[in-house]
C-alpha cells in the first residue's frame, strides 16, 4: 500500500512538472520606440530558443506608432506563446501590442483604449493588423471595430477616450481574463518560474537619450553652449560641450528612430546658414533657409513632427533669449567679426569719405529693417545703413544718431 502511495505521488509530481511552464517577462513601460522594438526581438528570441512563454507587462502610455506596428508584427510572427498583462489603461500604441499577443489579461483598474486615436495616417496598417488579429485569435470583427470608435472619457482616471473596461473587454472576447496582478496571470497560465528580461546597458542608454524630455534638455544645452562659444574668444569648453551634446543627440535619436545620418548634415548646414545671416544686413534667404533646415534636421532625427516639435521650439526660444542677453550686455563675437568686414576708412586715418551721409549726432529717424546690429534706417528723407550700439532694434522703432564716423552711422534707441 505504501509503495502504491509513493508511486501515485511520483506520477503526480511528474505530471505537474511536465505541465508547469516557464516564462520570460518583459516590461513595456515608458515611451514605445525603436529601443522597445530591440528589446522585444531579444525577448522573443530568448523565449523561442528556450521554449518559454513571453509575458508582456504593459504600462506604457504610448509612443511611436511605427514601432508599435513593428513590435506587433514580430509578436504575430513569433513561435513563442505570448501573453499580455495590461496594468493600466492602454492607449493606441500599447493596445496594438496587447492585441497581437495570444492572450490578454487586464488588471481590474485597466481598460482597452481607443486603437484609432492618432492613427488616421496609418489606416492601411491598422486594417491589415486587425485582419490578422481576427484570423489568429478569433476575436469577432464587431468587437475589433468597437476599438476604432471613441465613446467618451474616463475622467476618474484622467485617461482620454477609454473604450472598453476590463469587465466589458472580457464579455466582448477582447481579453482572456481580469486579474489582480501579474502573479494572478502566472497562476492562471500555470507558469511556475519566470525570468525578467534585462535590458542591455547600451539600449537603456539609447532609450534615455531618445526620451523626448531628455532630448529637449540635451538639444537646448547644446544650442546655448554653441551661442556662448560664438560670443567667447577662441575655442574652448563651451564649443567642445556643444559639439559633444549635438553628437549625443543625433547619434542616440538616429539609431533609435532609424533615421538617416544625413539629418545631422541637414542640421549643420542650417546652423551655418544662420551664422552667415548674422553678418548680413536685414533678414533674408540665408536666415529663412537656415531655420528651416536646422528645424527639419531635428524633427527628422526624432522620427516624427510630434516628437520633434517641443525640443526644437524649446531650444530655439532659449537660444534666442540667451543671444539677446549677450548682445544687451555688449558681448561681441570674435568669430563673427573675423568673417564680417569691420575695417573703416576714417578721416583720422587719412581717408576721405566719398559718400559721407548728411546726418548729424542727435538726428531722429526710424528703422526700416531690424538692426542686428546692422540694418537700414530712414532719416532726414534718406535711406541709410546704420549700426546699433545697444543690441538688436526691431523694425519700425524710433532711433537717434549717436555717432557719425565717416560713412558709418551709429544709432541707439
Amino acid at each position: 500500500m505504501k509503495k502504491l502511495k509513493y508511486l501515485i505521488i511520483i506520477i503526480l509530481m511528474m505530471f505537474i512538472s511536465v505541465h508547469a511552464k516557464e516564462a520570460v517577462v518583459i516590461d513595456i513601460s515608458g515611451e514605445i520606440n525603436e529601443a522597445t522594438l530591440m528589446n522585444t526581438k531579444r525577448a522573443l528570441k530568448s523565449g523561442s530558443e528556450n521554449k518559454k512563454n513571453v509575458v508582456f507587462k504593459i504600462s506604457s502610455k504610448g509612443g511611436s506608432t511605427k514601432a508599435a506596428f513593428d513590435i506587433a508584427n514580430l509578436i504575430l510572427n513569433s513561435n513563442s506563446n505570448t501573453i499580455a498583462y495590461c496594468e493600466e489603461p492602454t492607449e493606441a500604441e500599447s493596445t496594438i501590442i496587447a492585441l497581437s499577443c495570444d492572450k490578454i489579461y487586464l488588471n481590474q483598474s485597466a481598460a482597452i483604449g481607443n486603437i484609432n486615436k492618432n492613427l488616421k495616417d496609418n489606416s492601411k496598417n491598422l486594417n491589415e493588423f486587425l485582419s490578422r488579429v481576427e484570423k489568429k485569435k478569433g476575436i469577432s470583427k464587431d468587437s475589433l471595430d468597437m476599438l476604432k470608435k471613441p465613446v467618451g472619457k474616463n475622467t476618474s482616471k484622467n485617461v482620454p477616450e477609454i473604450l472598453i473596461s476590463s469587465n466589458h473587454a472580457l464579455d466582448y472576447g477582447v481579453s482572456d481574463g481580469t486579474v489582480k496582478d501579474l502573479k494572478n496571470v502566472l497562476e492562471l497560465e500555470n507558469i511556475s518560474s519566470t525570468e525578467d528580461y534585462r535590458e542591455p546597458q547600451e539600449i537603456r542608454l539609447l532609450n534615455l537619450i531618445s526620451n523626448r524630455y531628455v532630448s529637449t534638455a540635451i538639444l537646448t544645452i547644446a544650442l546655448v553652449a554653441m551661442i556662448i562659444e560664438v560670443f567667447s574668444p577662441g575655442f574652448g569648453f563651451f564649443g567642445t560641450l556643444s559639439i559633444l551634446l549635438f553628437i549625443v543627440f543625433f547619434v542616440g535619436n538616429i539609431i533609435i528612430t532609424e533615421s538617416s545620418v544625413y539629418v545631422a548634415l541637414l542640421f549643420m548646414v542650417g546652423i551655418a546658414l544662420i551664422l552667415i545671416e548674422a553678418v548680413i544686413p536685414g533678414f533674408g534667404i540665408c536666415g529663412i533657409m537656415g531655420i528651416i533646415l536646422s528645424v527639419a534636421g531635428v524633427i527628422l532625427a526624432m522620427g516624427s513632427f510630434e516628437r520633434g516639435l517641443v525640443p526644437t521650439a524649446s531650444a530655439m526660444i532659449v537660444g534666442i533669449f540667451a543671444t539677446n542677453i549677450m548682445i544687451k550686455r555688449g558681448m561681441k563675437s570674435e568669430f563673427l567679426q573675423k568673417i564680417s568686414l569691420n575695417d573703416s576708412l576714417t578721416s583720422t586715418k587719412g581717408y576721405l569719405s566719398v559718400d559721407r551721409p548728411d546726418v548729424s549726432v542727435g538726428d531722429v529717424g526710424y528703422t526700416l529693417t531690424p538692426l542686428k546690429p546692422t540694418g537700414f534706417i530712414f532719416i532726414e528723407g534718406a535711406k541709410l545703413e546704420a549700426i546699433s550700439e545697444d543690441g538688436m532694434i526691431e523694425h519700425g522703432e524710433k532711433i537717434v544718431v549717436s555717432k557719425v564716423d565717416g560713412s558709418k552711422v551709429i544709432v541707439r534707441r
